[in-house]
């Protein structure tokens, strides 16, 4: 079908707002963010809104395990969630400050959200993950960080 030289600036604005309303339909790890305000907690209550999504979150690091690993954990004292963080690179050179990030630091953290599979993220990433905190978390969503920033605690911050 031809459009008429009447109709054709019509149809530039209609395909956009065609393309416009199926963009949030998709989810890829290209996409931006998901929609604040994110948490460990909603995202290992509904990793499905998560997987694929590229997010950012502050929260308390749980424990280091390793030069590339972490838990980040949420603030709910009577059900603490946990969620796995793993880095392509060494978490000291992503952070600015170069020292070593310490259990209980709080950091500011943007990456990828997947499924963990432990054999694939080893062989993707070139990483050796602890066997009992890969069996821990096979199967859950997992943090692929590029971003980590060290902030302040409340308690660090001077009074006003």
């Amino acid at each position: 079908m031809r459009s008429s030289p009447r109709t054709a600036p019509l149809a530039a604005p209609a395909l956009l707002a065609l393309l416009a309303a199926c963009g949030g339909q998709t989810r890829s790890s290209d996409q931006v963010a998901a929609e604040p305000p994110v948490s460990v907690d909603r995202i290992t209550d509904h990793p499905e809104a998560y997987v694929g999504a590229r997010v950012t979150l502050t929260s308390d690091v749980g424990k280091v395990h390793g030069p590339r690993a972490f838990t980040i954990e949420d603030s709910d004292p009577a059900l603490p969630e946990k969620l796995l963080v793993v880095t392509r690179r060494g978490v000291r050179e992503l952070l600015a400050d170069g020292r070593n990030l310490m259990d209980d630091d709080v950091v500011l953290v943007t990456g990828a959200v997947r499924r963990l599979s432990v054999a694939e993220l080893e062989r993707e990433l070139q990483l050796d993950l602890d066997p009992e905190v890969g069996r821990h978390f096979q199967g859950k969503p997992v943090l692929v960080a590029s971003e980590i920033r060290r902030v302040a605690k409340e308690e660090d911050e001077p009074s006003r």
